[in-house]
């Protein structure tokens, strides 16, 4: 049993020196970085010197005689714009301008026909609010007194549907032109 003993503890010994070599041998192969060839020497350096290069010249400008210097228009002033007031403003968007109901042509007079005089009449009209022509005034005439005559009394027999004013019929002015012309 002895040399069993032995052989056994010698079979130990052997295998501890075997792993103690074999971690000595490993830790410097782990902490030793692996060997490879490096070129330790700097990159080489360029240096470019700048003034070697030549600058592009310009191309030549075309020389252009002026004759004339040509000033710009000065800009318009500005229309003075006229105070309006909010009120009216107000009333116009919400005015229903009146309507034609029965409005017969004006006569020519033969007179004027036979002369060949034509124009056209331009008439304020005061309308009130059950449609009915209040008054009439000549604004512009035709220049012939005939034809002016007979538009006035034309329209003074014409008929409109009220203007309205937020659905309510309310008294209007309006100016309406009539046409003499010969066909």
């Amino acid at each position: 049993m002895g040399t069993r003993r032995l052989s056994l503890t010698g079979f130990l010994l052997l295998s501890v020196l075997v792993h103690a070599l074999g971690l000595s041998l490993a830790g410097r192969w782990i902490s030793r970085p692996p060997a490879y060839d490096i070129d330790r020497t700097p990159p080489p350096t360029v240096t470019i010197d700048l003034t070697e290069f030549e600058r592009p010249k310009p191309e030549p400008v075309e020389e252009v005689e002026i004759e004339e210097l040509i000033e710009p228009e000065p800009e318009p002033e500005p229309e003075p714009v006229e105070e309006t007031d909010v009120a009216e403003v107000l009333i116009q968007d919400q005015l229903e301008e009146p309507i034609y109901l029965r409005n017969p042509p004006p006569t020519y007079p033969q007179v004027a026909r036979r002369q060949g005089w034509e124009g056209v009449a331009l008439l304020r009209v005061e309308i009130n609010s059950r449609g009915r022509v209040e008054s009439v005034e000549l604004v512009q005439s035709t220049g012939h007194t005939i034809l002016d005559d007979a538009a006035l009394q034309a329209i003074r027999r014409w008929q409109f549907a009220p203007a309205r004013f937020a659905g309510q019929a309310v008294s209007a002015t309006v100016e309406i032109p009539i046409r003499f012309e010969l066909r």
